[in-house]
């Protein structure tokens, strides 16, 4: 060993030199030596403890190696005692296994190259490293020592006995000291898993419309490792998909759902595309619940012939007067590969009977259309004072009937409403209570347009013989020309018209009168509208307020509610 006491004030590393026991080519056993990298006082060569070879004594390392140049019957150079050009290559460094069904055995293999250019390569172990599942295992290997450019494989297994993720190394021993005299390989394998698929793919391709419906078989399997219990199957798609599932459900015991599939069992399937419009349909999943767990599988098809396309897809001719015939197109066109036969366009039943098509075709003579082809058609209305559209302002359907096997018939909503006034007067009795003698009074009559046609008032006319003091009057609006009789009065769509009429008590201290005010427009509804007039007389103006009601009662309240009630003021 090392003098520490008389080299105290150097630093010192104790080493193994060389790094193992060395075995020179005559066969001879060297033991351990140990070297003290230092220097000496003078700043010379360090030294070695080769007390392990005999000596007792600290040698410069120069001359230990120089004796061990000697015994291996060269120098340090390409001969001799030098340490060997060896290098141990694996092919690959980690092995992923994957996921694995319970109780099969799953091998991946490691080539193992000398890619060095000398020496020997002796495999001593292969072993686990601390942590790594026991279910990795090996084979032995065929060969342990490899020369330059030799090679030999190494076969791992994995046999899952517990379905979660496995991980770890296997360490492989050997002589090479670049790599610390080990080599290691990483191994991993996922935990169990279900896998399923849809063989075939419910992919219908494209069909032809006349061949419509068509079925297709497929199975449910499960590639996976891991039991998955089926609880449902089911579509789930847009509204008014072409597509079906069967409701028989074939499972490998002949049972239904729920069913446990296991690894490499199948389930049978029948899916059925309807008879639908020609295009493409991609947006159907086939949904397999399994517990939380959802799998899901597209559901695909593409229908192929004729294609009618009319538009626009809703007529609306908007506001028309009745007895006023207003007409638009409809152009039909063939989007599909196949000829279109358009053989009628028509209005359906229920229809207002001024709803018409001029220029369809007829059974006689139907048209047909190339691809991208298209045809005009003419809609005519001619809509009757006696017509009532309704909120919803709906005239009719027409419908176009073609070969086109998904949509025939085509149906286009046609819209429209009438262009004509709605007289709505409010209120229709104008009471004006009691008026003292002398005083004039005023209220107001409001007439009402709740249509869309101009409201003509040419007439607002108080009836005089029971009016014979002239004690009602209607006061002049010069934008109501109607009030002043110089003229109509319009009143537009929607809108409404304040009329001021008063009442001056030219009579007697008692009393009450009343009288007609007649409203004459052109409202179909209405031409000639009675709206009565009221009033009662009394002597000198008197005012006698009271309150209604005369008591209010608010009940029991909780604290922090509140509640309104109304109490008016009335002159009786």
């Amino acid at each position: 060993m090392c003098d520490n006491a008389r080299r105290a004030d150097t630093h010192r590393l104790l080493t193994p030199w060389p790094p193992f026991g060395y075995t020179s080519s005559s066969g001879q056993n060297w033991p351990v030596a140990f070297f003290c990298p230092q220097r000496d006082y003078a700043g010379g060569a360090p030294f070695v403890d080769d007390t392990a070879l005999g000596g007792g004594i600290m040698r410069p390392l120069f001359a230990i190696l120089a004796t061990w140049a000697l015994a291996c019957g060269g120098g340090l150079g390409a001969s001799g005692g030098k340490i060997k050009d060896m290098h141990l290559e694996a092919d690959p460094y980690a092995l992923d296994f994957g996921s694995v069904a319970l109780g099969s055995d799953v091998t991946r293999t490691v080539k193992l190259t000398h890619t060095g250019t000398e020496g020997v390569i002796v495999i001593s172990d292969i072993r686990r490293a601390e942590g790594t599942s026991d279910e990795f295992s090996w084979d032995p290997l065929a060969q342990t020592e490899l020369s330059a450019g030799e090679s030999t494989t190494l076969v791992i297994h994995f046999r899952p006995v517990r379905g979660e993720k496995a991980s770890g190394s296997i360490i492989i021993t050997h002589n090479v000291p670049d790599t610390d005299y080990k080599t290691v390989i990483k191994v991993s394998a996922a935990g169990q898993v279900g896998d399923l698929t849809v063989v075939p793919p419910f992919d219908f391709g494209e069909v032809p419309q006349t061949e419509l419906p068509r079925t297709m078989d497929a199975e449910l399997k499960n590639f996976g490792t891991k039991p998955v219990m089926i609880d449902k199957i089911a579509l789930k798609g847009i509204a008014g998909s072409p597509f079906a599932l069967s409701d028989v459900v074939v499972t490998p015991a002949g049972t239904g759902l729920p069913y446990e599939l296991k690894p490499g069992e199948a389930i049978g399937l029948v899916a059925t595309f309807n008879l639908a419009d020609v295009g493409c349909y991609e947006d159907e999943r086939l949904f397999v619940y399994s517990g939380t767990d959802r799998y899901d599988f597209p559901v695909v098809g593409c229908v192929i012939g004729p294609k009618v396309v009319v538009s626009p897809g809703i007529v609306d001719f908007g506001y028309v007067k009745p007895g006023v015939t207003v007409t638009k197109d409809l152009t039909i066109t063939n989007q599909g590969d196949y000829d279109l036969v358009v053989t009628d366009v028509l209005p359906f039943v229920g229809a207002d009977p001024g709803l018409v098509v001029v220029g369809g075709p007829q059974a006689s003579s139907p048209f047909k259309l190339a691809k991208n082809e298209e045809r005009k058609v003419t809609v005519s209305w001619t809509p009757s004072l006696g017509f009532d559209p309704g909120e919803d302002r709906h005239v009719g359907f027409i419908h176009v009937i073609s070969n086109d096997l998904g949509a025939s018939p085509t149906s286009i909503e046609v819209l429209g409403d009438l262009d004509i006034p709605c007289i709505a007067p409010d209120p229709e009795l104008v009471d004006f209570g009691f008026v003292a003698q002398g005083i004039t009074t005023s209220r107001f009559l409001y007439i009402s347009n709740d249509c869309h046609g101009d409201l003509t008032v040419s007439s607002l006319a108080i009836d005089k013989s029971a009016d014979p003091l002239d004690e009602f009057s209607i006061v002049p609006d010069a934008t109501f020309p109607v009030t002043s009789g110089s003229g109509p009065g319009v009143v537009p769509g929607f809108e409404v018209k304040a009329v001021e009429i008063r009442f001056k008590n030219k009579g007697p201290a008692e009393g009450c009168v009343t009288a007609t005010l007649t409203i004459t427009s052109d409202s179909p509804n209405a031409e000639k509208w009675p709206i009565a007039l009221q009033a009662c007389r009394s002597g000198t103006p008197t005012c006698k307020p009271v309150l209604v009601p005369a008591t209010i009662n608010f009940g029991t309240l909780a604290v922090g509610d509140s509640l309104v009630k109304t109490m008016k003021l009335k002159n009786t």
